[in-house]
């Protein structure tokens, strides 16, 4: 659970970047500018981090349990002492969640490199389409008269 909160909090950073990059782009399109390519990435982008949440969503549903018969597998009644039955249980019960925690472990990180990296690079793609774009934070000619209109008259 920890993980998987982590990964939608990610999730969640990566959106909010993902807005302030569509905002810099409409900005731009207000301005004139040609945003074909940037916008192709910010909905690609979108495309993956809902994908991603759709992945970290099931994770967090998954349950790993250890099964009863796996841990008394080995022990019978006649086992010579009490001592090494109990002492077969702890090995299986030790070697049961040892493998249970690498199969989570295998999980969380194949989320890690999977998704969670391909959003991250979805992001990133598409702030370089952005920088790609000269002049992006320039006001047009009109605009700038008018900013320079209202600071002199302040």
């Amino acid at each position: 659970q920890t993980r998987t909160n982590h990964f939608t909090r990610v999730l969640d950073h990566l959106e909010l970047v993902l807005q302030k990059i569509q905002t810099r782009a409409d900005k731009a399109l207000s301005n004139g500018k040609d945003m074909t390519a940037v916008n192709a990435a910010i909905q690609t982008a979108k495309t993956v981090i809902t994908t991603a949440r759709t992945a970290v969503a099931a994770q967090a549903q998954k349950t790993y349990t250890v099964s009863d018969a796996t841990v008394d597998a080995g022990v019978t009644s006649t086992t010579a002492t009490p001592t090494a039955g109990q002492e077969k249980i702890m090995q299986n019960i030790r070697t049961q969640f040892k493998s249970v925690r690498n199969q989570l472990q295998k999980d969380l990180f194949a989320l890690r490199d999977g998704v969670i990296k391909d959003a991250r690079t979805a992001v990133k793609n598409a702030l370089q389409e952005l920088t790609k774009i000269p002049g992006v934070n320039q006001k047009t000619g009109n605009d700038q008269n008018s900013t320079t209109d209202n600071n002199s008259n302040q």
